[in-house]
């Protein structure tokens, strides 16, 4: 195993030891407390009525966890292990578009934001298990070579994320634009076409009167208290996906050698900043 890798493993094994640790210190009744106020049933009727609209996999698959929150640290390992999985997931994007350069402020800071706005009572792990996904399924997205099937894979994709997990989809479309854009291997105005044309789902949902409030079809706001004023933390950790992918994209522009010393300066600074 390389020195690097190793380094990257026990540096995240840190990472999630850390956040199961502030939760237990800070929330210990948190997530039991969540825990009381959803219900889940292992039917078939039950998984048939999730699946007859939009996002309610995400609801099915989050209830599913939430019913084990009632017992000792599983709620916090749970939130741990999906903070974890988004950090090594934002790492996964910067390796593919820029592997000369380390940024963990990068990687920590979606993961950190969703930790602060799921202290909100009122906030779903919905909205997490969304953004993990969303994450992944973009690592899946830039993989792919050849840019005609990217321009297609990224319009499916953004209609699945829609119909599994809700507002996400957005996220996701933007992504793919921005990531096309970067790779400049089909021209600007063939690219920008996924966002019209993965919106197409949303509005059709909207117009046949799925939700009273476009904002629980459009926004992060499907993935908080309906009845309750919105928090403006929820939106951060959306905004910061794709300002950090342009990051990405910017940085891959840095050609000149790094010195060890400047890189291990580099990351403690990056590291002091998350943790403030």
């Amino acid at each position: 195993m390389k020195k690097h890798t190793l380094i990257s493993i026990i540096g995240w094994l840190v990472f999630g030891i850390l956040l199961f640790l502030w939760q237990e210190k800070h929330l210990p009744f948190h997530y039991a407390y969540i825990e009381q106020f959803r219900l889940f049933h292992f039917s078939a009727a039950y998984f048939i009525e999730h699946c007859s609209y939009p996002s309610g996999l995400i609801e099915y698959m989050a209830t599913f966890f939430i019913q084990y929150f009632n017992e000792p640290y599983v709620g916090s390992g749970t939130i741990a292990i999906l903070l974890l999985s988004i950090g090594i997931g934002m790492q996964q994007l910067f390796k593919r578009i820029t592997p000369q350069v380390e940024v963990p402020l990068a990687y920590l800071l979606p993961a950190l934001l969703l930790l602060l706005a799921g202290i909100d009572f009122n906030y779903h792990l919905e909205g997490t298990l969304a953004f993990a996904l969303t994450v992944w399924i973009l690592n899946a997205q830039i993989r792919i070579i050849r840019p005609i099937h990217r321009i297609i894979s990224g319009i499916l994709l953004s209609w699945f994320l829609f119909y599994l997990a809700g507002p996400a989809f957005i996220m996701f479309a933007l992504c793919s634009v921005i990531y096309e854009g970067y790779k400049r291997e089909l021209p600007i105005m063939v690219s920008i076409w996924v966002l019209p044309i993965a919106f197409l789902p949303a509005c059709y949902a909207y117009f046949i009167a799925h939700s009273d409030a476009a904002r629980f079809i459009f926004l992060p706001d499907a993935y908080t208290n309906h009845r309750l004023a919105r928090e403006v933390i929820l939106y951060y950790s959306w905004i910061a996906l794709p300002l950090l992918l342009i990051v990405a994209c910017v940085l891959t522009k840095w050609k000149k050698p790094v010195s060890l010393w400047f890189k291990g300066l580099s990351v403690i600074l990056q590291l002091i900043v998350a943790i403030v």
